[in-house]
């Protein structure tokens, strides 16, 4: 079994992921093919081809981070699944998503429950897919609660590509965000945000 990846040997839930992968392959006696691509399309392309040369029994292929991506139109002839990725006008391949939405509304939902009025959520890009369904979740909670939606608590905490990818420093401006939300008045009690990596910077500042 191949796995190709797009970057999420550097997220904090890679290790989650391999290893979920790894024990199945293990029972089912199968050995697990790594290949990372690091977004690039051509590696992708080029591992894909690898695989298959490898006569690969199924492909499996995760990103870092929730997006639409476009797949070779040749790998429909062996077993694919994808994972935190989908492909855009076209249902080939089984696809495991996070239901962000819904999370986003649980996590906003417990802190409301909580006795936090006024929470504020630096998000990811808006250029990322997940982005908007957190913030519909964010402010389904609150409105199931009878709460205001004030747009000014929900802000950027990242700068990006055009693309949505995150560069080098795309931190750089958390702690001028964090500050903007503590001006606020009423001042936000809990504050949101992003991913883990994004929340532990905050904790460092």
């Amino acid at each position: 079994v191949g796995i190709i990846t797009e970057g999420i040997t550097t997220t904090p839930y890679a290790y989650e992921i391999i290893a979920g992968i790894q024990s199945v392959c293990d029972a089912q006696g199968c050995m697990l093919l790594i290949s990372e691509t690091d977004g690039s399309a051509k590696a992708s392309l080029r591992a894909f081809n690898d695989f298959r040369r490898h006569r690969v029994s199924a492909i499996l292929y995760a990103t870092n981070y929730r997006k639409a991506i476009s797949l070779p139109f040749g790998v429909s002839d062996t077993p694919c699944v994808l994972i935190n990725c989908f492909e855009s006008n076209v249902d080939r391949f089984p696809t495991v998503l996070p239901n962000d939405e819904q999370g986003a509304y649980l996590l906003t939902k417990a802190l409301i429950g909580q006795g936090h009025r006024h929470i504020g959520f630096l998000t990811l890009s808006n250029n990322i897919s997940a982005t908007p369904l957190r913030n519909i979740g964010y402010q389904r909670a609150h409105v199931e609660e009878g709460l205001l939606v004030d747009k000014r608590y929900t802000q950027v905490g990242v700068i990006d590509q055009t693309d949505g990818r995150l560069i080098g420093g795309e931190f750089d401006a958390l702690e001028e965000r964090i500050h903007e939300l503590l001006s606020l008045s009423p001042k936000p009690t809990s504050i949101m945000f992003g991913n883990d990596k994004m929340a532990m910077r905050a904790y460092m500042l």
